[in-house]
């Protein structure tokens, strides 16, 4: 089973510090682990649309509506981490023109169904090349010299490619309605 703990203690490895327990065992290395862990998943998670960590749904519309410029506001997952797109169907769809507010989309379409990242916690859920890039991502911002964050950041790089090209290759192409070009041209 893959923990936070394990994930934190193959970053501290990376640099050559201290191997922790838990994140809250006290210890230098487990309170840096702490600051940043958090943090740095989400960063990561927003960075890309992963599969793994994608959602689905459909939005409850709150009872208030927006006091103008738009008719509805709808309700986020509270696992909501980033937007990937807005449909008004649930054939996915029609983009509807919509506005991001605190934890709300303010819309005019009657129904609103959301593509979104989640804020994906559990490591387990997370494919072993994302846990490999978000551990190097730890032990470059962990690094305590510019030396060693310069390597750990080549290995970011590398290792983003590799969990990116993964998740790709996982994945149907999705199919784009044509642009305004094509359109226009009755193609």
């Amino acid at each position: 089973m893959t923990s936070n703990v394990e994930i934190c203690n193959v970053a501290l490895t990376r640099i050559d510090r201290k191997r922790i327990t838990d994140l809250l065992d006290g210890s230098t290395s487990a309170n840096d682990c702490s600051v940043v862990f958090a943090p740095t998943r989400q960063e990561l998670l927003r960075g890309h649309d992963w599969n793994f960590a994608r959602g689905r749904e459909k939005l409850a519309r709150l009872t208030a509506a927006p006091t103008y410029e738009f008719d509805h506001a709808y309700q986020l997952p509270t696992d909501w981490l980033a937007t990937r797109r807005v449909h008004d169907n649930e054939d996915g769809a029609g983009s509807p023109t919509y506005r991001l507010e605190g934890q709300t989309i303010l819309s005019s379409a009657d129904d609103i169904y959301l593509t979104y990242t989640k804020d994906l916690t559990d490591p387990a859920a997370m494919p072993s090349d994302f846990r490999s890039l978000f551990s190097y991502r730890i032990a470059e911002q962990l690094a305590k010299t510019s030396t060693v964050r310069e390597e750990m950041g080549q290995d970011v790089q590398r290792s983003d490619k590799r969990a990116k090209s993964a998740d790709a290759i996982e994945d149907d192409a999705e199919d784009l309605p044509p642009g305004g070009w094509v359109t226009g041209r009755g193609r």
